[in-house]
């Protein structure tokens, strides 16, 4: 059955380059290059007045909770009933809107459709709940035990799934049996694969003494390791090495030497910012997250698309992106002093750090959001 119309579910707006790392906006978009009809929908029900009233006094409510209990209610869409409740009847209504639909496409497993239609359900992400929640080493409770088994249920129930890491896909298999799961990597999050000439950008690096960390998620992705390990090798350095940090503001430290610079999060929808971001992509000489915990983040295929090597923690099947001594390095331990050596291992080697450079862009060759979206819809025809 060739797929010419689809479905397809996300936590945001697909349109939007900022949802979801990028994820929805570079599936649909690929969809819509081979020719299948993408009917974009939201499952966060911001057009509904309910929820939007219904969030209102979430934030009145939370707010007072930290004024006079010092306690913060954290918000989970994911996780709340009367959110769940409200996007399953938005699901339902957006069903009735395109009946024409071949497939429909969830980017989560924490919603379906089939409770409320026979059109095959498909998903496609990069973990599950219950995958999270063991990764953290956290005891379950009946709360979120309730969770997880809507999302077994949703699993149980699709057609097809497939998930951004083999970790994830192997978690599937040997935890809820299932044997229709396929680990399809995504593509790389950027408009355009051309960056230019390869000797120019190494040359250029070799003009900069730049170090790069991109992310979300302070304790997750380590950049408390990062600033540790990065002020023991500059000072090994004369402070002639500069760290620039994407994705947190100067706020979220305590006192910085100037030698680290903080962006934010730069929207890759704003001109301006998608400048700054491929600027800094192209004059790192090195990528470097010690990260605790996964998913394995989109950015290591940025980084390695503009020819600059990483330094990360070897864990999460990551050695799947990064593989030690060929386009990086890895390192057992998120530990500041293991990244500090390594740092000095192999900026202290500029023949290693030009292979790197060069394998790391060779290996980014083999992802990409076409070939991602050809490898769906192949077997989505087949079965």
């Amino acid at each position: 059955m060739k797929v010419r119309e689809i479905n397809l579910f996300a936590a945001g707006d697909s349109s939007d380059i900022t949802t979801w790392s990028n994820v929805p906006y570079f599936f649909a978009k690929s969809m819509q290059a081979r020719e299948v009809k993408v009917n974009r929908i939201n499952i966060i029900p911001v057009d509904v007045a309910i929820y939007r009233l219904y969030m209102r006094g979430y934030e009145l409510l939370s707010a007072l909770q930290r004024k006079l209990l010092k306690k913060d209610r954290r918000y989970d869409f994911y996780r709340d009933r009367v959110s769940l409740f409200l996007a399953n009847q938005k699901i339902k209504k957006e069903l009735r809107r395109f009946p024409d639909a071949e497939v429909n496409i969830f980017l989560t497993f924490s919603f379906s459709s089939h409770q409320f239609s026979n059109v095959p359900v498909v998903h496609y992400c990069d973990l599950t709940y219950e995958m999270y929640l063991k990764s953290q080493g956290r005891k379950i409770t009946n709360r979120q035990r309730r969770y997880i088994g809507i999302e077994k249920n949703n699993l149980k129930n699709a057609h097809y799934i497939f998930t951004t890491s083999r970790r994830c896909c192997e978690f599937i298999r040997d935890n809820h049996r299932l044997t229709n799961v396929k680990a399809v990597p995504a593509g790389i999050n950027l408009e355009t694969r051309d960056v230019g000439d390869g000797e120019s950008i190494i040359a250029e690096k070799k003009h900069h003494k730049n170090v790069l960390f991109i992310g979300k998620g302070y304790h997750k992705r380590g950049v408390d390791i990062l600033v540790e390990a990065f002020t023991t090798f500059n000072d090994r350095h004369a402070d002639t090495w500069q760290l620039h940090i994407v994705g947190f503001g100067r706020d979220s430290f305590g006192e910085l030497s100037d030698n680290i610079r903080c962006y934010g999060e730069l929207n890759k929808s704003i001109p301006s910012e998608l400048a700054c971001y491929l600027g800094l992509l192209r004059s790192a000489r090195l990528f470097v997250m010690p990260m605790r915990a996964g998913p394995l983040p989109g950015v290591l295929k940025e980084a390695a698309l503009m020819y600059t090597p990483s330094i990360v923690t070897n864990i999460w099947n990551v050695a799947d992106i990064v593989r030690d001594g060929y386009n990086g390095m890895l390192v057992d331990h998120a530990s500041a002093d293991e990244f500090s050596k390594a740092m000095e291992e192999l900026l202290s080697d500029e023949k290693l750090w030009g292979k790197l450079a060069r394998n790391a862009h060779s290996s980014a060759a083999r992802y990409s959001w076409g070939g991602a979206v050809d490898e769906i819809l192949k077997v989505l025809a087949a079965g």
